[in-house]
């Protein structure tokens, strides 16, 4: 994302600096630097499923699909009841993995091998299939 915002900096044309911060930078490279940073905060801040949506509305792409959207959006939440609840899901995590939610607030959730095996793959599977999605809109765009 931060890549395709450098090459198209005037998405960013509505975003706005301080004085204060455009002032404190050496030149205009360094003020898109700085919205660009401003908007990935914004945007991944935000639910994944909106991350994608962002990334589709942006670029034209149709990748990733929605089922691995929703699968990657569990795989966040997860991260974020290990990270911050102690390993427990609550109610957080019940909302953002949606359908794929593999347990109920209160529950522990476990991180067995396959799931976390399973979880390195989505996310190299993301990757993958966005970088493509993109090199075929930027080769089409020719």
């Amino acid at each position: 994302m931060r890549y395709w915002l450098l090459a198209y900096p005037m998405s960013l044309s509505s975003r706005r600096l301080s004085g204060k911060d455009i002032i404190a930078l050496p030149d205009k490279a360094a003020i898109v630097d700085a919205l660009v940073e401003k908007e990935l905060r914004d945007v991944f801040y935000d639910r994944p499923a909106n991350w994608f949506n962002d990334l589709r509305s942006r670029t034209g792409i149709l990748a990733p699909t929605d089922a691995d959207a929703e699968q990657f959006a569990e795989v966040k939440a997860t991260r974020d009841v290990l990270a911050h609840g102690q390993g427990v899901a609550n109610a957080y995590y019940v909302d953002k993995a949606g359908k794929a939610a593999r347990a109920q607030s209160g529950q522990r959730l476990d991180i067995p091998g396959p799931y976390h095996q399973a979880s390195w793959e989505l996310i190299c599977k993301l990757v993958h299939d966005i970088g493509k999605a993109l090199a075929a809109n930027a080769r089409s765009s020719q």
